[in-house]
């Protein structure tokens, strides 16, 4: 009987080193699977890193050419604000725009524009005038951003409207 009792544990233990050698074979084919997909994608980020590399250039290129015409002057500023306003349907009786003082802080120079709207009792100033205002310039010219935007209210309509549009450049002569 106690032979008996060693032969079943002897199977046993056959069987439980079995599924043991299949657990392996499984992980380590599983791993193998993973292993080949992770070479993949390497191999397909390299290609990618390789491909915008070769772009790398004409893109610099284009971007320097796109902020060199965009460079802010006093004339092309205050028709720009001008023409998005008239593109916002905002009053040219309601509209004054000024120039401020250029303000050189820290290797920059700010370059900014007061416009006033000024409302009437039979003309207010829209609020969607306004945001569309704002946004028609800074869509099309991201340098230029509203630094300070002062609203009064005058029930639904605004009475005034005044926005500080601000640009930065380095300074020149900054290092």
């Amino acid at each position: 009987m106690a032979e008996e009792a060693k032969e079943g544990r002897t199977g046993l233990w056959f069987a439980l080193l079995g599924i043991l050698c299949a657990a392996a074979a499984g992980a380590a084919l599983w791993l193998s699977t993973e292993a080949a997909a992770g070479a993949e994608a390497l191999d397909r980020a390299k290609r990618d890193y390789a491909e915008m590399v070769r772009w790398r250039p004409a893109v610099e290129d284009y971007r320097k050419k796109q902020t060199g015409t965009r460079g802010p002057s006093d004339g092309d500023t205050l028709t720009f604000l001008s023409r998005k306003a008239s593109g916002a349907e905002i009053p040219s009786s309601l509209l004054s725009i000024q120039r401020n003082p250029p303000l050189k802080t820290g290797g920059w120079s700010e370059e900014s524009f007061t416009v006033t709207l000024r409302g009437t009792k039979e003309n207010p100033v829209k609020r969607d005038a306004v945001v569309n205002f704002i946004r028609l310039v800074e869509a099309e010219r991201p340098s230029i951003r509203v630094k300070n935007l002062q609203l009064a209210f005058a029930g639904d309509p605004l009475s005034t409207a005044v926005l500080t549009f601000s640009t930065f450049e380095p300074a020149t002569g900054a290092k």
